[in-house]
């Protein structure tokens, strides 16, 4: 089996994707689903699934093998890794749509298997059993499939499985050819010209689907058969106990399905009469087990984080009452198989958590390194100022900084240092004079403290110019302006009357052009719209990555000036797209507004 390392990166990526989809829920209608990239998924998985199939048995090359176990272990991570996400009580459709397909991947996996062996061992008649065994299993997983419906808006969208139930046919009924041979001693014939039949006799064998199984894992034995009497399967565990299981034939065939209940070496053969098969070895493994991180991984300095974990087996059943360490440091799991404990830095730092399962009498351990942060609260400064001021004269330079904390601020004109001020409640001001014709480049820095990260304000450049080449300057734009304005009047005056004089008898000439306000930015009635138009604007303006779920961006973001706003987005947003419940009117009033909220603390629209 994998290492559940391998699908790291698809649980970050295909399970956000596949939990979270970009459905949307109209404010006025009942939600519509948008399924289009479960859809796709899963049809790829259709794809790799008629892959294997095509390189195990029509070249019988051991890639197909591969490429089922691989795929069968990422259907796995992600079965497992949702169990947090239902726990949560977040619905999404992946749910529904995962069994059938996860259940296939484990078949085929056998199926690759018996195919391998089938080829290895002259198309053995037993093989072959085994085979259409597990095809009529996996055609009832390809029935569930083919029922299901997803939706792209009002569209159906529904699996094609044509090339995977190709492939099933045509292996089912090369293996059926094997079956529907007669097996009998074969006679002489009775003169030289008669042809005899082509006659293959049948002997005692047994064929295991799995022989390296887990605890409580479904194996199935099967076989061949001389007589169409019952054949005993004989289990003999390491310690020398001995059990037999009387298993009917029919048409030379026979088939058990067993699980073992402790793990182990063991010894399996077939006897029929005085005919014994050889000992088949089976080696039961103890249950993996692992650990799925339940709550977040980061907080702010001096606050405290706690951590959960839950320990689970591989059937997601969770362990209660097991003890674990935690850097070393002995717990217990309670009755939901969950451990909890606090951390706390007062200073920006990361930790590494290991935690630990020592494994017990049915289950392997594991181990799992989380990586525990605390950050600071970012911060953002704003300055603003006259662009122009006279030489000698005194002008104020205004900014905030953001959260609005009680600190100093550095004032640097033209990158030197030029005062240090206060900030109350977040609001800080300088005044400031300058003998001296040129441009100012002014900005404001915070140093950040144990809890706030340092930031440095916007640049902003302020003119100082003489006193009488300013005088001049305003002349100059009062002319200037005028005269603008009084060939406009005398323009428009003179267009109007144009117009007239061409306008046909019978017609008005038609009004002039009204100037126009560019069009602000709308927010969409679609919460799901909505809310993809503000991470294009958090992801633009601040740099926040659009692959963080909804409540990474907001733990991002705390001690923003929008962050208020934004968690009464997210909040809205989640229900009506997570949980498939349509927002009541004071929601969407309230989701608007928030909305129109973050775009302000973003900048505006522009």
């Amino acid at each position: 089996m994998r290492s559940w390392g391998v699908a790291k990166f698809l649980t970050v990526v295909i399970i956000v994707l596949l939990i979270l989809p970009p459905a949307g829920a109209r404010g006025v209608e009942k939600p519509v689903p948008h399924d289009e990239f479960l859809y796709q998924y899963f049809s790829h998985t259709l794809e790799k699934f008629a892959y294997s199939l095509r390189y195990t048995y029509y070249e019988g090359n051991d890639y197909g093998l591969t490429l089922a176990e691989n795929t069968r272990s990422e259907l796995l991570q992600i079965m497992m890794e949702g169990k947090i996400y239902r726990e949560k009580g977040i619905k999404a459709r992946v749910f529904e749509v995962l069994p059938p397909f996860y259940n296939f991947s484990v078949e085929l996996v056998t199926l690759d298997r018996l195919l391998l062996s089938f080829q290895e061992n002259n198309q053995s008649p037993g093989l072959a059993m085994g085979i259409v065994n597990i095809i009529t299993r996996m055609n009832g997983y390809i029935e569930e499939i083919k029922s299901m419906e997803l939706y792209n808006g009002t569209e159906i969208l529904r699996f094609d499985t044509g090339e995977v139930e190709k492939y099933l046919n045509e292996i089912r009924t090369a293996a059926e050819k094997i079956l529907n041979q007669t097996f009998e001693v074969p006679t002489q014939p009775q003169n030289q010209n008669q042809t005899q039949n082509q006659i293959r006799i049948i002997g005692l064998s047994l064929y295991v689907t799995n022989k390296n199984p887990i605890v409580n894992q479904s194996v199935t034995f099967f076989g061949t058969a001389p007589l169409n009497e019952s054949v005993a399967i004989i289990i003999l565990d390491e310690n020398g106990l001995e059990r037999g299981i009387v298993v009917p034939v029919s048409r030379h065939f026979f088939t058990l399905s067993y699980r073992f209940t402790n793990p182990g070496k063991y010894f399996v053969k077939a006897v029929q009469g005085n005919l014994s098969t050889e000992w088949l070895e089976i080696d039961v493994r103890k249950i993996p087990t692992y650990f799925l991180i339940t709550s977040p991984t980061s907080a702010i300095v001096n606050t405290t984080l706690t951590l959960k974990a839950v320990l689970v087996d591989y059937y997601s059943n969770p362990l209660p009452e097991r003890e674990i360490t935690v850097n070393g440091t002995p717990f217990i799991t309670d009755s939901n198989g969950t451990v909890a404990f606090d951390l706390k830095s007062s200073r920006e730092a990361s930790f590494q958590i290991t935690l630990e399962f020592q494994g017990d009498e049915f289950h392997e351990g594991t181990s799992k390194v989380v990586t525990a942060e605390f950050t600071r609260i970012p911060t953002t400064i704003t300055i603003t100022g006259p662009g122009t001021v006279e030489a000698g004269k005194t002008f104020e330079i205004r900014g905030s900084i953001s959260p609005a904390i009680n600190s100093t601020v550095e004032i640097y004109v033209n990158d030197q240092p030029y005062a240090i001020v206060n900030s109350t409640n977040g609001l800080f001001s300088v005044n400031m004079t300058h003998e001296t014709v040129e441009t100012l480049k002014i900005y404001a820095v915070f140093n950040g403290t144990e809890l706030y990260l340092p930031s440095k304000s916007n640049v902003l450049l302020v003119s100082v110019v003489a006193v009488e080449d300013n005088l001049l300057r305003y002349l100059a734009v009062i002319l200037i302006v005028a005269g603008l304005v009084t060939y406009s009047q005398r323009d428009r005056l003179f267009r109007k009357r144009t117009r007239h004089e061409e306008a046909p008898e019978g017609t008005e000439a038609l009004p002039e052009p009204s100037q126009e306000t560019p069009a602000k930015l709308e927010i969409p009635k679609d919460v799901g719209e909505a809310y993809s138009l503000i991470r294009d604007l958090l992801f633009r303006r601040m740099g926040i990555p659009k692959n963080l779920t909804p409540r990474e961006t907001l733990e991002k973001l705390k001690g923003w000036e929008g962050y208020e706003s934004l968690k009464t987005l997210t909040s809205i947003h989640e229900k009506a797209v997570y949980k498939k419940e349509t927002p009541t009117k004071a929601e969407l009033q309230a989701f608007k507004k928030a909305a129109e909220a973050v775009i302000t603390a973003l900048g505006g629209t522009g």
